[in-house]
Parts: structure tokens; C-alpha cells; sequence
């Protein structure tokens, strides 16, 4: 597998792993001009080359690109079981703005949102179900902190209803991972997972594994979250 395809199955776009490699490429000349041996990168030579696209006046976001860039190549490297160890992980390239987060729900708020979600006594089975599917979106988003996009991709076999957790893919910005569920969350994923979510696809059959289906004939959450 190539670094390019690595990326791309880590879910990153085509785009983002023709830059990465780009990227790699010209650390690759530099490591050869300078006599190093790319895979076995050091600490101090990773720096060096920190300081080597700073003497070459590139701004210090573009810097900070390239080092996301060796990140990945390294853990592509440890993964191929050529080393074990990543010499990128401790670099932080300073003096780039980070965005301000603002009006922060806290905690205790965002379980009275949840507990607050009122199913109620629909008319409808069909609404009842969707009313459920959204709750269990409210709780995968408060207590798992997952996106939209993680929520669109999870698939049946991701819940793992005896251990009361809940598998979770890597994608171009966070690494794969398996999260616990709240004790008050397993219920409702099992009752979904195993009745409700089978008779949202007997109304509307997609012909896919994805856990959480939608009302309409796309398979995309948006609209819904």
C-alpha cells in the first residue's frame, strides 16, 4: 500500500492525500540531500527540517501542514512495523491563530437536553421511530461527542450491545475508536438496533448496513441532525 492509498483508506480526500504526498516528496529530497534515512527520521533531524522551511520564509501554518503530513507517514511507518515510534508527535510549530470556541454548553445541560427529549404519544408508528432514531443521535452526539460525519457512517455491526460500546471509524480527522455508551444509552441503541430500526427499513428499504437509516430515500443525516 502506498502512502497516497493509506490516507485514502483512512477516509481523507483525494485532495488532502495528493497534498500529503506532495508534502512527503519534498521532505524525501531533503532527508536524501542531507544523508538521512527518511523512515528512521530522528527527533532532532525532523527538526532541522522545521527550521529549514522557516529559513526559507514559508508561513507558519504551511509549516504546521507539513508536520500533519509527516505525522501521518510516520504512523504509516510504525504501522508497517519499520519502526516503533512517531518523532513528529511532540512538535508543535507555534505562533498560528487558533480559533476560540464560545457559549460552550456544560455538562449538566447537555443531559437535561437529553432527558428533556420528549418522545411523547405520537400518532404515527413511523414518526414514533424516527422520534427514537433521534434520540439515540442526540446521545451519540452529547455522550460520544461524534459528528455528522461519523454518525453517517456508522453500520449495524459497530454496536457491540453485550459490551456496551460502540465501534467508531478513523476518518481524516480523528483516529478509530471504541467508545462506551452510557448505561441509560444501551437500552435504547438495543431496542433501536435489534426492532425500530428494522421496521424504518421495511417502510423504506435502502439495501445498506447503515445504522442509522433515514426517513427519506437518501442515506445522507444531514437534514435530520
Amino acid at each position: 500500500m502506498t502512502f497516497k492509498n493509506y490516507l485514502l483508506s483512512r477516509g481523507f480526500s483525494t485532495a488532502t492525500s495528493e497534498s500529503y504526498s506532495k508534502s512527503l516528496l519534498q521532505y524525501t529530497v531533503w532527508t536524501e540531500s542531507n544523508q538521512i534515512e527518511t523512515e528512521q527520521s530522528t527527533y532532532n533531524e525532523v527538526i532541522s527540517y522545521v527550521q529549514h522551511l522557516k529559513n526559507k520564509a514559508i508561513k507558519q501554518r504551511t509549516v504546521q501542514l507539513h508536520m500533519n503530513s509527516l505525522r501521518h507517514y510516520f504512523d504509516w511507518v510504525a504501522k508497517r512495523q519499520l519502526r516503533n515510534d512517531n518523532p513528529t508527535l511532540n512538535i508543535n510549530i507555534k505562533g498560528i491563530k487558533r480559533r476560540k470556541l464560545y457559549n460552550i454548553i456544560d455538562k449538566p445541560t447537555l443531559e437535561k437536553i437529553y432527558h428533556g427529549y420528549d418522545i411523547g404519544n405520537l400518532e404515527k408508528q413511523e414518526d414514533e421511530n424516527i422520534a427514537k432514531r433521534n434520540k439515540i443521535i442526540l446521545g451519540l452526539i452529547i455522550y460520544q461527542g461524534l459528528g455528522t460525519l461519523e454518525l453517517n457512517r456508522l453500520e449495524v455491526n459497530d454496536v457491540k450491545l453485550r459490551e456496551g460500546k460502540i465501534f467508531v471509524k478513523s476518518s481524516r480527522r480523528s483516529n478509530e475508536r471504541t467508545l462506551k455508551l452510557e448505561a441509560h444509552q444501551v437500552l435504547d441503541v438495543m431496542e433501536y438496533t435489534l426492532k425500530i430500526r428494522a421496521e424504518l427499513v421495511a417502510e423504506n428499504p435502502k439495501g445498506t448496513e447503515q445504522l442509522l437509516i433515514t426517513k427519506g430515500t437518501g442515506n445522507h443525516l444531514q437534514n435530520a441532525i
